[in-house]
């Protein structure tokens, strides 16, 4: 269980980066680099580009309002916790450590991180509704893709430094 977490969680992150590099990359495309990152729907053209999902234009439209929504939903959330991580750091690292305003500030940071969770993950939800069976299908074989390449290329460094091979 733990390893199959730690999976998803290194292939989310992997997501993450390919996806912040061809926005990189669509931003220096020419005529992109005029703050086309703000345009409305550059978040759907880079998923299209990325997973050539043949989205329609209602599906972009729905698609972009879910991400929308979500981020409008996330943005304060994070400013919160990233407010609530300071305070934490006065809290744990303060010459007397309160355990009780330590523990509510926890309950506090749980219950953020668990908004953000169930923001993204209905989200998800949301997103696999408005796609075809065919485009999931797509999403589940690049996904599959991106695991495999990222497993050769995890045991490579990991035979690098002497370690064995993860399947």
């Amino acid at each position: 269980m733990k390893s199959s977490k730690r999976n998803t969680i290194i292939v989310a992150l992997l997501a993450v980066v390919v996806l912040a590099g061809i926005s990189a990359a669509v931003q220096a495309a020419p005529g992109r680099g005029d703050g086309a990152h703000h345009r409305p729907g550059h978040f759907m053209r880079i998923i299209d580009f990325l997973l050539d999902l043949d989205l329609t234009a209602d599906q972009k439209n729905d698609l972009q309002a879910i991400f929308t929504e979500t981020q409008d939903t996330i943005k304060p959330l994070m400013g919160d916790m990233h407010e609530l991580r300071s305070a934490m750091d006065e809290t744990f690292l303060g010459e007397e450590i309160d355990v009780a305003k330590a523990s509510s500030q926890i309950e506090e940071m749980s219950r953020l991180k668990a908004q953000i969770t169930t923001a993204g993950l209905t989200a998800m939800l949301q997103a696999a509704q408005v796609l075809t069976p065919e485009q999931r299908q797509t999403i589940i074989d690049a996904r599959n893709e991106w695991k495999s390449r990222f497993t050769r290329l995890r045991n490579m460094m990991l035979s690098l430094f002497g370690e064995s091979a993860v399947e």
